[in-house]
């Protein structure tokens, strides 16, 4: 029986242009989620024989995280260039490799790899795995090698509760302004069509009634 650990590095920083992906790194919030999502895993009493972290800057912080949360040793922490920016079937290459010696590994990286690796092992509604989620996957294989379509089951999964994005200020000051703008233009057009009622019931009424008031004298019968 093996136990692969699929996770998905934190959210990161990418506002500026001239940094390579590869190198953008966590940003507070990331830092945060992966934080209480290690908290989550350690609960689990579960602890990793061999993490392989994506070379890439956040992956490697986020893989430092659990480290420090879990107490992994260094020398069962390796970076594997293989895993950034892989699909699937690369991905799956590298479990293949994994050294029967280790039962339980941890694998961190991107999606869509992560998700689509996720999808290929097991049957499960999780649509797509969110930065700083993680999914720990048992394998009924005796050789890492052995690892196939839909040969494995769920037993926990974890992804960071979901919440909308915090506005600044002048955000939420332009974001009034707007809804602001939108009501009084609301209420102008009512108005208008208000009027525009009000002025063709008055014609419909004005039109149905003797503008003299009363019949001409030389229609009066004698």
């Amino acid at each position: 029986m093996k136990t692969l650990i699929i996770v998905r590095h934190g959210a990161f920083s990418h506002d500026s242009p001239i940094v390579p992906d590869i190198e953008h790194p966590l940003n507070r919030c990331g830092r945060r989620e992966v934080a209480v999502a290690a908290g989550h895993f350690a609960a689990l009493n579960l602890t990793p024989d061999l993490v392989l972290t994506s070379p890439a800057r956040r992956a490697r912080q986020t893989t430092e995280i659990y480290q420090k949360r879990l107490k992994i040793p260094p020398q069962n922490l390796q970076v594997e260039q293989g895993v950034f920016e892989a699909e699937k079937a690369e991905i799956l290459r590298i479990v293949h490799r994994l050294d029967d010696d280790r039962d339980v590994v941890m694998l961190v990286g991107h999606n869509p790899g992560m998700t689509s690796l996720l999808h290929h092992l097991v049957d499960s509604d999780v649509e797509k795995m969110p930065a700083s989620s993680f999914a720990v996957v048992e394998l009924a294989v005796d050789s890492w090698s052995q690892v196939s379509f839909k040969t494995s089951k769920l037993i926990h999964y974890y992804a960071p509760e979901v919440k909308g994005p915090s506005l600044g200020w002048w955000r939420r000051f332009t974001f009034w302004r707007r809804q602001r703008a939108q009501k009084v233009e609301l209420f102008i057009v009512f108005l208008i069509g208000l009027v525009l009622i009000l002025g063709v019931i008055a014609l419909i009424v004005s039109s149905s009634t003797d503008p003299e008031g009363m019949p001409s004298q030389g229609s009066m019968s004698r």
